[in-house]
């Protein structure tokens, strides 16, 4: 699944893919670096509708 997302408060868009989404988070596969403690915005299509949450970088693996 595609999804496009920002930081919170930033004009930076970037761009990943989802590889793991359950009713507690989700796992963002990205080329960019984001740090933990980072807010980011989220906006990506499920065969339900859009989706648009607000969420916080818990955990990061590097090269993953």
């Amino acid at each position: 699944m595609n999804v496009v997302f920002r930081g919170g408060g930033s004009a930076t868009n970037m761009h990943g893919r989802v590889t793991d989404l359950s009713a507690v988070g989700l796992f963002l596969s990205t080329r960019q670096f984001i740090p933990l403690g980072k807010q980011v915005h989220l906006e990506f299509e499920l065969p339900t509708g859009k989706v648009e949450a607000v969420g916080e970088v818990r955990w990061v693996a590097r090269g993953a």
